[in-house]
């Protein structure tokens, strides 16, 4: 994560999150569908593809993808960058510091993922769990990178 994203991670709610002394690792046995994740992510009608070829060029151009509307921009990477059948994480990252960075977006649409493909979802900066069914767990993201933005 880079010092100017606000990143949350979705993995299998039957997994669990755990802290180690290189970061955070997802353990447990499950998975989802590499295909189902796409075709959630496009229904919505503002996720396309992006080109990694800027990024990164180590990621497979089939795991990167961008949630563009008329404010926000938010990116997408299923499975650290590899392409495989099975699914353990899916990262959302927008930007602190610039005017496209939108963490409500983030968050509606990392809630609506976590519900359709029951997915627990981790905030990186926050080093916790934030409660999809928990309003005031979604808000202390929300405060958490709006203290960040002001800071800016």
């Amino acid at each position: 994560m880079a010092v100017w994203d606000y990143q949350v991670i979705l993995y299998p709610q039957d997994n669990k999150a755990i802290m180690t002394e290189e970061g955070i690792d997802f353990v447990g046995i499950h998975e989802f569908s590499f295909d189902q994740i796409v075709e959630q992510l496009v229904s919505t009608g503002k996720v396309k593809k992006g080109s990694v070829q800027r990024q990164w060029n180590s990621f497979a151009e089939d795991c990167y993808y961008i949630y563009k509307d008329r404010t926000s921009l938010i990116e997408i990477e299923i499975n650290d960058g590899v392409k495989e059948e099975q699914v353990r994480t899916l990262s959302l990252r927008t930007n602190i510091y610039k005017p496209e960075g939108d963490i409500k977006s983030l968050i509606t649409l990392a809630k609506m993922l976590s519900i359709e493909l029951a997915l627990s979802i981790w905030d990186m900066r926050l080093k916790s769990i934030v409660d999809k069914e928990d309003e005031e767990s979604l808000q202390r993201t929300i405060q958490n990178y709006n203290s960040y933005k002001q800071r800016s």
